[in-house]
């Protein structure tokens, strides 16, 4: 537990800066960082630095955001029940984030606090600061619980919105935390302190059925991880406005979409879009089921986003098919 709670770290401060001086030694040594980064191992350049600086801002901060907040809030904004949640374990842990210049459901926070008490638990096992069985027991049923009703629930959608994006360590990055987390969880689950995850919310139902929806409503329920069980990034939206060479404008990812929505009506591409919106469904569809298979202690997880992305493709399948239906009517 010790040697995972020591890369839990390593990883968190990643998260949080990027690549950077002080981590560049440890990357080399580590052989799936090592193939992204420039060879020789020279001191790197001010063009280099900016340059790490800059995708770690374009990914964090303008593609995916790492806050548990934006996957797990039905509105997706921070601050709300996700958040206090997050603070209650931390509390409960005795554990306080390092910097308050994030919110503490950042996912670097949410490693850092996986390591404490994954320190706490090997010093209780020791014997040290006069640990009984009974707070061993509580320390492993904490660490059980944040897992099973928080960290796992969001971390496999965050994982794959970040592979998604193309930068390569980065992806690295998010496929090592995954392994890692699902490693430690596996170790937690010998204790046999099994826990039932709390169930969120159902997905909402009925969305094309209310008369008042309209496109902007179908984006932002598309652009809502806890609806869709995607995540559409600014990149992704771009992508498919590049490739149906659509306008979209300019705004935030809803208006963005919605934009995108109105254009491909005016100009009749409306089923390029939502051939190119299915794929991307199909892809996440494909993820889950690997998930599944292939990480035990997320198939919960797995399960749970599934169904929200099979929401999301029944949406958009209805709308190809209304769309079909409309245009077969305007010919009679």
């Amino acid at each position: 537990m010790e040697i995972i709670a020591d890369a839990l770290v390593f990883l968190s401060t990643l998260y949080l800066k990027g690549i950077h001086a002080d981590a560049l030694p440890y990357l080399y040594e580590t052989p799936e960082f090592a193939v992204h980064l420039p060879l020789p191992k020279n001191i790197p350049t001010t063009q280099q630095t900016d340059q790490w600086a800059a995708e770690h801002y374009q990914l964090f901060g303008m593609n995916v955001y790492p806050y548990a907040s934006a996957f797990l809030e039905p509105d997706g904004m921070l601050g709300g029940p996700v958040t206090e949640s997050v603070l209650h374990f931390y509390q409960s842990g005795g554990f306080t984030p390092p910097t308050q210049s994030e919110a503490p459901d950042h996912i670097a926070h949410e490693l850092l606090f996986l390591a404490h008490c994954g320190t706490l638990a090997a010093k209780a096992a020791e014997g040290q600061n006069g640990a009984s069985q009974k707070q061993i027991v509580q320390i492993h049923l904490l660490q059980t619980r944040f897992l099973q009703e928080h960290l796992t629930l969001w971390l496999p959608v965050f994982t794959h919105a970040i592979i998604r994006q193309g930068n390569r360590f980065y992806a690295t990055l998010a496929e090592l935390t995954l392994d890692l987390v699902n490693t430690y969880a596996q170790l937690l689950s010998a204790t046999r302190l099994e826990i039932q995850p709390i169930l969120p919310i159902p997905p909402r139902a009925g969305l094309l059925e209310n008369p008042e929806t309209r496109l902007r409503d179908i984006a932002r329920f598309l652009l809502t991880p806890f609806d869709s069980g995607l995540y559409l990034s600014r990149e992704t939206i771009a992508h498919l406005g590049r490739t149906t060479r659509l306008p979209r404008g300019f705004g935030d990812r809803t208006q963005i979409l919605s934009n995108l929505f109105h254009s491909a009506v005016d100009y009749d591409q409306l089923p390029e879009v939502l051939n190119l919106l299915d794929a991307e469904i199909g892809d996440w569809l494909a993820y889950y089921e690997h998930l599944k298979n292939e990480y035990p202690t997320m198939a919960f997880s797995a399960n749970f986003w599934r169904a929200r992305v099979q929401t999301a493709r029944n949406i958009t399948g209805e709308m190809h098919k209304e769309l079909v239906n409309s245009r077969e009517r305007s010919k009679k």
